[in-house]
């Protein structure tokens, strides 16, 4: 396929050729291999082998007795769909699309389906159905996943398909070389002749399809137009994280389109727990689009009426993608209220500093090996979830993780549950054990607290690790055993070393790479992330809902040392929710007396006759008087601090999402 996309047809039939010698037996192969000698064969237009070869597929899906239809089938109907459009089958397209659509929307097959509907469009707007073309092709703009060219390719040629049979040839001559930019970004040979075909085959397209339309176009465009709308694209980018911002950025870019008198704006409250803005939308096809930005306190709804062509529904699919980017565009994160946690497999995962991604990445290139792996760092730092994680990105992955805990079992029972046991082998074997070694088998073996194991055991252990054999307890012959192992301790094993309580040749084996996981108190910049984290975790954990944090909170654990590191911090916040009630505000008063005193002591000022003050009248209300004096502090500390809200919100002693929501509140942005 690869020689085929590159334009290289014979090398591609040689290529099939041998590999439909080598795997008779294997019917879902032969059928992605024939399928793919019919693409070949519609490349050099030899439409007789191209049939042959369908017919040659047809009868393979017929031999196979599964559930539901293939991958291979699915991806065949592609084939079959160019074959019928060679022949001007247009019904025959539309109804291999119908019986293909539905399966390839159950499994999400979201690349695969938008070509499809492409294809169909295509064949309906040839028969004349232009407004099922229309809706079909609307229906691959939503589908078509950003970043993949081939199905972006396909619905470009479609909707310039559309448009040229609509009459409207500058747009469709526009749609076109789009998709054969994209063609020529990848050298993609294969598509470009689909799409150079297609624009050749409609009557209207007379111009020659070398002609470059655009860059004629794009000459006479005027470089304060050009200039005005990389900006608009560039502040929408950077603005998603503030909704208020973005939702007026999104206004602005639709009101300068003839979208704007069909525009509805209306706002509701969200009761939303999410930390940053997040962007939904439902496209109703002709009749319009619905664009929801939501934040944890506001829904900005934008309702567009009544989308009257093929250029209004791309305006509004383009900016919907343009949006989904803009919210997870992150180039300046430190500077969000919240800090977002980064994507990750395993559970209770939080890598937000500089020093925890270094070290995420370093265990990231570990997993890859068959090291053994030692993990350092105090009680509750993370170590188990360091450890999962290395397995789940681990050539052993699909095996299972077996944690052993070497403190939590008594020193005589050590040996018989780390390594196995027969049955008899000693007093109370009433029968065999595997041991923990061979039950991780083809998998890891998390070893925690390795410091606190028996010396006597530790010779055997050293034997396994040097080897791979276990010799169970009782047993005459050692086996044979695969194991990734990965120890962890919140001792310092080279003290232990030195006190004769562990075996330097064991240490040694077991430091072949180390991890060494910080306290919370040295990456407390973490906090917030990790507060959010463990408050949704919390949430759901105890069925309640629409739980908040006062911007107070976060303020006191940043002032807390946190001596049982993340462990802690998740009790905290399970301990806060499970006492509170559905749609509470947690306060520092929620807090456990040993976390919150800290910020407590740090509230009272010593008076001081020439520090700067604020007068306030006593004849007014007395919310105006609170803001008179909040507006009077925060303009100081924002002085003070040069404009750094980070800086000022750490002289106000409050959170950055405060001080944010505060100058929001008294009009101070």
């Amino acid at each position: 396929m690869l020689a085929l996309c590159a334009g290289q047809s014979e090398r591609s039939k040689q290529l099939l050729s041998q590999g439909l010698e080598k795997c008779q037996p294997f019917t879902f192969v032969r059928l992605a291999l024939t399928d793919s000698m019919a693409s070949t064969a519609l490349f050099d237009g030899n439409l007789a082998a191209a049939g042959q070869h369908i017919d040659e597929c047809q009868a393979l899906v017929a031999t196979h007795h599964v559930p539901a239809r293939s991958w291979y089938d699915l991806t065949h109907q592609l084939t079959r769909c160019l074959y019928f459009g060679m022949h001007e089958e247009w019904q025959a397209i539309v109804d291999c699309v119908n019986d293909a659509d539905p399966e390839l929307a159950r499994r999400q097959l979201r690349t695969w389906r938008a070509s499809l509907l492409a294809a169909r469009a295509r064949a309906e707007a040839r028969l004349g159905r232009h407004d099922a073309a229309d809706a079909s092709l609307l229906t691959a703009m939503r589908v078509c996943p950003r970043g993949a060219i081939d199905p972006l390719i396909s619905v470009e040629t479609a909707t310039g398909t559309c448009l040229a049979l609509r009459g409207d040839t500058a747009q469709a001559h526009r749609h076109f070389d789009r998709a054969r930019r994209a063609c020529d970004a990848i050298d993609h040979r294969f598509q470009r002749w689909l799409v150079e075909r297609e624009r050749t085959s409609l009557p209207t397209l007379t111009r020659p399809a070398q002609t470059p339309v655009l860059t004629e176009r794009w000459r006479q465009v005027d470089t304060n137009d050009t200039a005005l709308l990389l900006g608009e694209l560039s502040a929408l980018l950077n603005s998603g994280h503030s909704l208020e911002l973005l939702a007026q950025r999104v206004i602005s870019v639709l009101e300068a389109t003839p979208l704007r008198s069909r525009l509805t704006v209306s706002r509701s409250p969200s009761g939303s727990d999410a930390s940053m803005p997040a962007v939904s939308w439902n496209f109703r096809g002709s009749h319009g689009c619905r664009i929801d930005l939501t934040s944890t306190e506001t829904t900005i709804s934008i309702d567009i009426r009544q989308l009257a062509s093929l250029e209004e529904i791309a305006i509004v699919k383009n900016l919907t993608d343009i949006l989904a980017a803009a919210v997870d565009f992150d180039d300046d994160a430190e500077n969000h209220l919240w800090p977002t946690t980064e994507d990750s497999t395993v559970a209770d995962a939080v890598f937000w500093s500089p020093r925890m991604q270094e070290l995420l990445r370093v265990a990231q290139r570990l997993s890859s090996t068959e090291l053994p792996i030692l993990i350092t760092g105090e009680t509750g730092t993370g170590k188990e979830v360091f450890a999962r994680l290395i397995h789940e990105h681990s050539r052993v992955k699909r095996g299972p993780f077996i944690p052993f805990n070497a403190s939590a079992i008594p020193r005589d029972l050590v040996e018989s549950q780390m390594f196995g046991h027969r049955r008899g082998a000693f007093t109370g074997a009433h029968e065999a054990s595997s041991g923990v070694i061979r039950i991780a088998d083809q998998g890891t073996l998390f070893l925690d607290e390795i410091g606190d194991l028996d010396p006597a055991v530790q010779p055997k252990l050293l034997r396994f690790l040097e080897s791979g054999e276990v010799h169970p307890v009782g047993d005459a012959k050692p086996q044979l055993v695969q194991v990734r192992v990965i120890a962890a301790t919140n001792a310092r094993l080279e003290t232990l070393v030195g006190e004769g309580r562990f075996r330097s040749d064991l240490f040694y084996r077991l430091k072949v790479a180390t991890l060494s996981l910080p306290p919370l108190r040295e990456r407390k910049d973490e906090i917030p992330a990790l507060t959010a984290f463990f408050l949704r975790k919390a949430t759901a954990e105890t069925n309640r809902s629409r739980i908040t944090l006062g911007d107070d909170v976060v303020a006191a654990m940043l002032l807390y040392d946190w001596p049982g590191n993340l462990r802690q911090l998740s009790n905290e916040l399970r301990r806060m929710v499970a006492l509170s009630e559905d749609g509470a505000t947690l306060r520092t008063t929620d807090l456990s007396p040993e976390v919150s005193g800290p910020w407590f002591a740090a509230r009272p000022y010593a008076a001081r006759d020439d520090g700067p003050g604020v007068a306030v009248r006593l004849d007014q209300p007395l919310e105006l008087a609170l803001a008179e004096v909040e507006r009077a502090f925060i303009e100081r500390a924002m002085a003070q601090s040069q404009g750094r809200v980070s800086d000022a919100a750490q002289l106000l002693g409050i959170s950055r999402k405060g001080l944010f929501l505060k100058r929001k509140k008294l009009r101070l942005d």
